[in-house]
This record gives C-alpha cells, structure tokens and sequence, in this order.
C-alpha cells in the first residue's frame, strides 16, 4: 500500500509536537483505515504511545505487512478494538481474527456497541462514553 511508508514520520512528528506541548499521556484514536495505519505504526516503530484505540479496524489486507491482525501479533499497550453490531463485513468477519492475534496482551479488549454502523451515525454519545470509559485507565 503506496500510503503506509508515510505513517511512520508523520505519527513520529505528532509525538514529538505533542510532548514539546507537554503532553504526558499519549493515545492514538483512529478509526478504520487509519486505524489500520496505526497497528501498522505501533507493531514496526519504537514509540511512546500508551494506548490505542481502534474503531472499526477490519484485517482484511492481502497484504501482510499491512493486515491489522498481523500488527496486533505484536502490540504489548493497552488496545480498545470497538466496532458496530452494524459495521462494515471487513470489520464483523475479522473481529474473531483481530482478538485471537491480540491473545498475547492482557491490555487489549473488544468492544462491540449494539446498532452501530461503521461511522457510528446518530451514535456518537455512545462512541464517546466507549473510548471516556476505556481511557480512564490513563
């Protein structure tokens, strides 16, 4: 995928702008493909984020370097994986996948929220309250 080489330093440049800002706690909140993108980064990248959320993140990449399921094999920070009962097929089909690659990290959880689609229409009190709830760890 001609996008994924370009995650890296871009993701690199938003934590150093964001601990030059003093900002301690760093999480990535993506959705679908940035999602993607994220496990992407996360798995390859020495880093200094703490946690990750990925909403609606399918694995459904031909491509291994870039398929979710294979970044999550070696993601060891606290994950949220949430999607929609209603979401994409890519991301319904590939939940199961997504938690079994992710069985090595006691810090990563799934969470599907009921009537959900994947852009979380007329649901975003629900996806708020989701990741709020999830980041009080932090």
């Amino acid at each position: 995928m001609p996008l994924y080489p370009e995650v890296p330093p871009r993701l690199k440049a938003a934590e150093r702008f964001l601990k030059q800002k003093g900002v301690k706690t760093l999480v990535i909140v993506a959705h679908s493909q940035g999602a993607t993108m994220s496990s992407y980064y996360l798995s390859r990248n020495t880093n200094d984020i703490q946690g990750f959320v990925a909403i609606g993140m399918g694995a459904t990449q031909k491509d291994s370097d870039v398929n979710s399921s294979i970044s999550l094999k070696t993601i060891n920070i606290p994950v949220l994986d949430l999607y929609g009962t209603d979401d994409l097929p890519g991301v319904l089909e590939t939940a199961e996948l997504r938690k079994q690659a992710a069985a090595h990290n006691p810090q990563y959880s799934q969470k599907v929220i009921q009537g959900a689609n994947h852009f979380f229409d007329e649901m975003n009190d629900e996806l708020v309250v989701a990741v709020a709830d999830w980041s009080q760890q932090f």
